[in-house]
């Protein structure tokens, strides 16, 4: 739905800041008209992975945004590069902004021509039709699709119709946090207005760029303070919820008063089969221990969004790299059939490097996370449209 015009040949200097639950990253990105973006400088910041307040937290994150960003517009600078930074983009991530679907749907009396004013006014009918957002803090309210007569159309303007609906996307934005990162930002960037975005705004159009015949998909998002589900039918969000039980208190449940980034290492050393020593083989035990006390935690938020309708089979996992091979098994292993679709197992899909690769290549020695290249991803998707 957005249009932007790339105003120059060479294209656009991008910065993004992506904030994650317990993390930040900032990127710095060159992007043109038709090409993938590529990233010139890129880095990731993460929290220590301990038990802080929900304001330690946004305090914490506040400092990352500023060192992470200052190095990065350093090194930029240091490169001999003198292009100036053209726009600025800020992607906000679960649970600091929560995302809401609304459908509005208007009959008409007869046949009418579709004008940019109905589907306005339908618009601002979803936005006065959601409650439970912070308005005042909203990072988008955006149509995600219109549907004439019960279809979706991409060009609905001047074409004919008796039905009009209107598929919105909404999400808000802690506000400590909003105003925290905003005074980081202008900082960071003076000269460019930051462009407020959610992380589910990004999976949304991942979702709809990745399926072929249905836009159906159960996203889960492990991240650092908690687990994100999302349930997207037919390109739309259907439902969100946010279950406290991530990254930090999976590792503590793992190796209780342990190192997390020990324990995350010690799993990608059992995922390669590199590792036989007591202190793997007691993760081992420790991993399948905890299972069932997932399976719980997992399954009230499961249950809780397919009250009205079962879930989606096709899962969308989206999780730390070191965790995401054995939370892949535990999903497609464990029985969860009593809350999908077709009662049948969950199809896991992985958020990997790989399917950004269209959209997001990498400068010599950057390496980024699939979570900043989702971000990234974004940006290119709105940059070339």
């Amino acid at each position: 739905m957005f249009k932007f015009s790339l105003g120059r040949k060479r294209g656009k200097i991008i910065a993004v800041a992506d904030i994650g639950s317990g993390s930040v990253a900032f990127a710095i990105a060159a992007t043109s008209r038709g090409k993938p973006s590529r990233v010139l400088f890129a880095e990731r910041s993460i929290l220590p992975f301990e038990e802080r307040t929900r304001d330690a937290t946004i305090t914490g994150l506040g400092q990352h945004l500023e060192e992470t960003g200052k190095k990065m517009m350093t090194a930029y600078t240091a490169s001999g590069a003198k292009a100036p930074i053209d726009a600025l983009y800020c992607i906000v991530r679960a649970p600091w902004s929560r995302s809401r679907g609304v459908r509005v749907q208007e009959d008409l009396k007869e046949p009418t021509v579709v004008t940019a004013g109905i589907i306005s006014e339908l618009a601002k009918r979803a936005l006065a039709a959601e409650t439970e957002l912070d308005k005042k803090n909203l990072l988008e309210a955006m149509v995600v699709k219109v549907e004439l007569n019960g279809y979706e159309t991409a060009e609905p303007e001047k074409k004919v119709a008796h039905s009009v609906a209107v598929c919105a996307l909404l999400s808000d934005c802690d506000p400590a946090l909003r105003a925290l990162i905003q005074e980081k930002l202008r900082v960071l960037a003076p000269q460019v207005k930051p462009q407020w975005r959610s992380a589910t705004r990004a999976l949304l159009s991942e979702v709809r760029d990745m399926s072929a015949s249905t836009d159906d998909r159960f996203i889960v998002e492990v991240v650092t303070e908690g687990t994100n589900m999302t349930v997207v039918r037919e390109g739309v969000v259907a439902g969100q919820r946010i279950v406290e039980e991530g990254v930090r208190a999976i590792l503590a449940r793992l190796t209780p008063g342990g190192m997390g980034e020990e324990t995350l290492a010690l799993m990608r050393m059992l995922e390669n089969e590199q590792c036989t020593s007591p202190a793997c083989e007691a993760l081992r035990v420790s991993m399948a221990k905890i299972e069932p006390e997932l399976v719980r935690v997992f399954g009230e938020g499961m249950a809780a969004l397919g009250t009205a309708r079962r879930l989606p089979n096709k899962v969308l996992l989206v999780a730390h790299p070191d965790m995401l091979p054995w939370l892949s098994k535990f999903f497609t292993r464990i029985d969860f059939t009593q809350f999908t679709t077709t009662t049948q197992p969950f199809e896991i899909e992985q958020l990997g490097l790989a399917a950004f690769s269209r959209r997001v290549v990498e400068a010599e020695k950057v390496v980024i996370d699939p979570a900043l290249a989702l971000s990234i991803a974004l940006v290119n998707r709105e940059e070339s449209a």
